[in-house]
């Protein structure tokens, strides 16, 4: 049984003291510091005690201290055991079903074809797992499809199926065929080597794409014979993307006006959230989680005003966005780069701003046979 432990405030600690023990009431650790009296006594003579010491107006308060039993057995404590059972058997039941089939390494056409091939075996999101035989998926899957590897898995709640498509066949060159060598796009010859054939261009000229670079012919002596074109031909190209800046731009402001909103979430739902008073905003928002199990969330809102207006751009913005041009450009080129050389832009004024263009040059091998 708990124990109370009261503080009561008066001069005459005797009085309250005899009126106590005439009701049948048993008290202890009496002491009595200034003119305030302390004592403790179980929790069921809780309505006497009170009963009396509102009969002479005494100021009062007390303190409950449970013992181990009652305090396991609490209402709070009986409700987080439950809620401990229950999430365990909820999560013991999910974790025996697939939640998600992940396919990797195939293009979205082929994975919606490996996807219809597991719904016909009735492999879906929801499925047993004990029930599905990845062996037999594995070997099904190769002798359907044309894949080199077909790995499948279950890993925690997900199948996952690792696929990889059949290598494409090697490109083979008949060496015995006359085959010039053409220049794949406009460039500024850099390097030149020269196998087998005649080089049709120097160091230093300009190259139009299509142009004949080695021919298939050889001198000896006062002959011409004809043999294969064999070489690299390597040259400066250009890379170019044109960015257009308005004049003004429209952009917003912080007015200082803030706005909150409370609201409670539960896992991903957030329910009804309530909107500012003003038409544009910006906001940043908190939560703070209720419980210790479930996903309960009290979440706060801050909304602040902003104020659209009109201005210039500043010579930073321009030139942050020239320089993410040249990324781009050499990001998108940087499987053929063989070594950068310089960039530059030009700018001309048009109607309602400027149009930058921003040009890359990089050296590339252009050689390719006709």
């Amino acid at each position: 049984m708990s124990k109370l432990t009261f503080k009561v405030c008066g001069l005459n600690s005797a009085r309250t003291l005899n009126a106590l023990c005439r009701d049948g009431i048993f008290v202890k650790n009496i002491e009595r510091i200034e003119n305030n009296l302390f004592f403790i006594s179980c929790s069921k003579h809780k309505e006497k005690i009170i009963k009396i010491l509102n009969k002479y107006n005494l100021e009062y308060e007390f303190k409950e201290k449970k013992n181990i039993f009652e305090s396991i057995l609490s209402v709070s404590r009986i409700g987080l055991l439950i809620g401990i059972v229950l999430s365990i058997i909820l999560y013991c039941c999910i974790f025996c079903f697939i939640t998600d089939i992940r396919i990797n390494g195939v293009d979205s056409l082929k994975e919606n074809e490996i996807r219809k091939y597991l719904k016909d075996k009735n492999i879906n999101i929801g499925s047993v797992k004990a029930q599905i035989n990845c062996i037999e998926i594995e070997r099904e899957i190769l002798e359907k499809y044309d894949f080199s590897l077909c790995d499948v898995k279950i890993v925690g709640t997900n199948l996952e199926l690792n696929l990889k498509e059949e290598l494409n066949p090697p490109i083979y060159n008949d060496l015995t065929k006359k085959t010039p060598i053409i220049a794949t796009e406009n460039a500024l010859i850099t390097r030149i080597a020269l196998l087998s054939g005649t080089s049709e261009i120097k160091i230093g000229q300009s190259v139009k794409k299509g142009q004949l670079l080695i021919s298939c012919k050889k001198q000896i002596g006062d002959s011409v014979m004809e043999t294969r074109a064999i070489g690299e031909v390597y040259g400066r190209v250009w890379r170019e993307k044109e960015i257009f800046i308005p004049n003004t731009k429209m952009t917003s402001i912080p007015t200082g006006r803030i706005e909150k909103a409370y609201f409670i979430q539960i896992g991903n739902y957030q329910g009804a959230i309530k909107k500012p008073s003003f038409d544009e905003y910006t906001y940043t928002q908190t939560s703070i989680r209720i419980g210790d199990f479930l996903p309960v969330f009290r979440v706060e809102r801050t909304y602040y005003e902003q104020k659209i207006v009109e201005q210039s751009y500043v010579q930073e913005e321009i030139d942050n966005m020239i320089n993410q041009a040249k990324k781009d450009l050499i990001n998108e080129n940087e499987e053929y780069i063989d070594e950068f050389s310089r960039s530059w832009h030009v700018e001309r004024v048009v109607d309602g701003g400027t149009m930058i263009r921003v040009i890359v040059e990089f050296e590339k091998r252009i050689d390719i046979y006709a």
